[in-house]
């Protein structure tokens, strides 16, 4: 560790901090400045409103960074192994979240209004967990996601597991999936759900919904 004496002291407790959050696992700094974490990653109920200035590349195994005040996800991984918890925080955006996931997500008990911003892709089987958020809206939910866990929210969990499984049997997007269901779903929900979208892309969709037998 004679390294650590070329160091500033904010230098240094950012060395520990890493070492104390990667206790199974090492990491280090790669040329493009991202730090990469072989294993897992764990800075959970730290009371962190940010991730200290590090921004990560990839993380082979887990990514934790629930029970704490964040607000955004600046910082984080770009990629994931396994499984990324961002729980029970203040995220009123999931912008910053890793692009793959090879696990499940969770970002629930946030403030969240849709899932934008979340994984583009994600691993097989995977869940996404989204329960106790403010939720009127799918909207950026990756279209591979097999299992929604999705309560406590504005929306009712059967309207927004109904457009899910609509998205996954059909293969469509969120948009097009709430066309699909607009008549089997309660018109107050239908409003805040179609809340923010064109009038062109509504009437698209629902015209879309009517020769679809869901």
């Amino acid at each position: 560790m004679d390294f650590l004496k070329s160091l500033t002291r904010e230098e240094i407790e950012l060395v520990h901090w890493l070492e104390k959050c990667t206790p199974l696992g090492r990491w280090e700094i790669g040329k493009d400045g991202l730090v990469n974490v072989f294993g897992s990653f764990d800075c959970s109920g730290q009371d962190l409103k940010d991730f200290k200035g590090v921004k990560f590349g990839i993380v082979t195994e887990n990514f934790c960074c629930e029970n704490n005040k964040l607000r955004s996800l600046e910082g984080a991984p770009k990629e994931v192994g396994e499984n990324f918890d961002c729980s029970f925080n203040k995220l009123t955006s999931l912008k910053g979240s890793p692009k793959k996931v090879g696990g499940d997500f969770n970002c629930e008990e946030n403030k969240l209004t849709s899932l934008k911003g979340a994984p583009m892709e994600v691993g097989d089987n995977c869940w996404i967990y989204c329960q106790g958020n403010k939720l009127t809206s799918l909207e950026g939910i990756p279209q591979g996601v097999d299992h929604l866990m999705c309560g406590d929210n504005p929306i009712s969990e059967d309207t927004l597991g109904l457009i899910h499984y609509t998205m996954v049997e059909h293969k469509v997007p969120y948009v097009i999936a709430l066309g699909m269901v607009k008549n089997s779903i309660k018109e107050d929900e239908y409003i805040k759900l179609s809340k923010g979208l064109t009038n062109k892309t509504l009437k698209g969709a629902s015209l879309l919904g009517r020769f679809t037998d869901i």
